[in-house]
């Protein structure tokens, strides 16, 4: 069986204010997983890096439990592009709160399809 991931883009009704929120705490959390990953040495592997940043990233952030694993997961393909590419950085990769990466499905993780809509975890109501 072949798995067909597709990336879309959809318009959601937010508060700016909300979004914004949302979108610095995923940025802070991709940090904080960066900072840890560079200081251990360019950490790509998911596991490793998520025994050591969740906890900080949990306690430094407004993001959820799932999120804060979506910025690993993302911190990771960070540092594996540049492994592949055979580049080492001299400080951190830093990310600037533009975009964040949300993964759906039947599990839930980042966001739901509701028959009322979409059910998307932001940083007000994770609390």
């Amino acid at each position: 069986m072949v798995a067909i991931a597709r990336t879309v883009r959809i318009r959601i009704n937010l508060p700016l204010a909300v979004a914004r929120a949302t979108l610095a705490d995923y940025a802070h959390a991709c940090n904080i997983a960066s900072r840890i990953a560079f200081d251990a040495g360019c950490i790509s592997n998911r596991v490793h890096l998520q025994d050591l940043a969740y906890d900080c990233i949990r306690l430094g952030t407004g993001v959820t439990a799932q999120v804060a694993i979506s910025a690993i997961r993302d911190v990771c393909a960070a540092y594996t592009t540049l492994r592949t590419q055979k580049k080492r950085p001299d400080e951190p990769v830093h990310f600037n709160g533009s975009t964040i990466t949300l993964q759906g499905g039947e599990r839930g993780r980042d966001f739901a399809f509701r028959k009322s809509g979409v059910s998307l975890s932001t940083s007000a109501s994770s609390g």
